[in-house]
């Protein structure tokens, strides 16, 4: 495995080349400083010019020398999509994990859980040369009332009304609202999704019926999708 520090520099020289234009004159070395420096990296001109010298050699990287300051870019037709996130995108990532996973289907859910994954394991490892990268010790997102456990949702039932709302499709469902002192059988128009506090509501208009309303995803005891689009 690389060491600590040679995953430093590969992590900076990853992030310098998303810096670099595809078209155009070119970006300095002086302007690189200051996105890197922005993107929480503290460097010196001159191991910016070393870095890209140093990337040249492996990348189709070019210098524009044409004019002063030269610019730096990429070759002409040359691939400038990398597969990275940034630092700033690992952050955002780490802070929406826990909110957004109520509300997305389980597939969407699996392949945010491994960038959720990624994004965590960037900024631990990050830590020591980017000063950016330990705000996720050190920002929180707290409620402003008791933070109240999220009840049980059935996943089963989570995914058929997720696939339902995402297709418009209308659901046959059995409901048990706690006012109700048994459960009953409804129809109801998938609208949307909301996640208030720590329960996941279904927005939704009932058989014929034109008036919205809200039905806590906990309290649905069968889903199924009836096959007949939704009513808007």
């Amino acid at each position: 495995m690389p060491s600590k520090t040679k995953y430093d520099a590969i992590a900076r020289q990853w992030q310098l080349m998303k810096f670099l234009p595809a078209r155009g004159y070119g970006v300095t070395a002086k302007e690189l400083v200051e996105r890197l420096a922005d993107s929480g990296y503290t460097l010196t001109k001159r191991t910016v010019e070393r870095d890209l010298n140093e990337l040249s050699r492996l990348f189709p990287i070019e210098c524009n020398d044409k004019s002063m300051p030269f610019g730096w870019r990429w070759m002409q037709d040359a691939s400038a999509d990398l597969p990275s996130i940034t630092v700033a995108e690992a952050l955002s990532l780490k802070l929406l994990d826990g909110f957004i996973r109520p509300l997305l289907p389980k597939a969407i859910r699996e392949t945010l859980a491994v960038q959720f994954r990624l994004a965590d394991q960037k900024l631990t490892e990050l830590q020591g040369s980017n000063r950016h990268s330990r705000l996720k010790d050190l920002v929180r997102v707290v409620p402003a009332s008791l933070d109240l456990l999220p009840p049980d949702i059935d996943p089963t039932i989570q995914e058929t009304v997720q696939q339902a709302l995402i297709d418009g499709e209308q659901i046959d469902a059995t409901y048990h609202a706690a006012s109700d002192a048994s459960a009953k059988k409804l129809t109801l128009h998938p609208l949307a999704l909301v996640q208030r506090g720590p329960v996941t509501y279904l927005v939704a208009t009932a058989s014929k019926y034109i008036d919205i309303r809200m039905y806590a995803l906990h309290r649905f005891r069968a889903v199924d999708r009836a096959g007949r689009p939704v009513s808007r």
